[in-house]
């Protein structure tokens, strides 16, 4: 099965990063990746998979859910009333 990447909020990450004035190669010694994946995850470039969001959250003391984005289904159109009922 092949691993899902998750869209990731990359300045989300970033933000919390500085605000915690940890260094873009401290964060991404942490949780085992290079600097220059955590660059591009947190330039948007890039998303990550659940194990290394998971780790990210941790690190910076969030839950998974305020690293990631979000995507609603599309919402369907309303269904179109029939003349009659328009024009009562």
């Amino acid at each position: 099965m092949k691993a899902r990447h998750i869209p990731t909020n990359g300045p989300v990450i970033r933000a919390l990063r500085m605000a915690y004035g940890i260094k873009l190669y401290e964060l991404a010694n942490d949780v085992g990746v290079t600097d220059g994946t955590l660059g591009k995850i947190e330039l948007g470039h890039m998303n990550a998979q659940m194990p290394l969001l998971k780790l990210l959250a941790a690190r910076l003391n969030v839950p998974v859910q305020a690293l990631v984005i979000v995507q609603l289904p599309e919402a369907e159109p309303p269904c179109p009333q029939p003349a009659e009922a328009q024009a009562a």
